[in-house]
């Protein structure tokens, strides 16, 4: 009896490493706690809100943020260029004649077209 009791005492130590993680396993870990841990990982990795998911769509929002902060910028200088057209009949005589190259009658109009603005 006492070398079944040696041999009950030394077996854990004969075991290879995989059938002790695998004891420990068994005893530690049990259904809900593995279905928890499987859980987590679908959720972290996999789901529609995962970690690599999360941060492509944080780079989608940077980039449409500063596409957006870009827009903006040119919409405020429109509109201030706006407002002062309505404002200021000098302004609106400038933009019209060198965007639209109209001019007053009686006066003609010469386009000086540089090759190096073409390339």
């Amino acid at each position: 009896m006492s070398t079944e009791q040696d041999n009950s005492t030394t077996q854990p130590h004969t075991l290879s490493k995989r059938d002790r993680v695998w004891r420990w396993m068994r005893r530690y870990l049990r259904i809900p706690a593995l279905l928890f841990i499987a859980l987590l990982c679908y959720l972290t990795f996999f789901g529609e809100y995962s970690a690599p998911l999360k941060a492509e769509y944080q780079h989608q929002l940077d980039s449409l943020q500063q596409c957006l902060n870009r827009e903006q910028d040119s919409l405020q200088y429109y509109r201030d260029l706006n407002r002062r057209l309505s404002c200021d009949p000098e302004l609106m005589e400038q933009v019209v004649r060198e965007q639209y190259h109209m001019n007053r009658p009686g006066e003609d109009v010469f386009v000086f077209i540089n090759d190096q603005d073409n390339q």
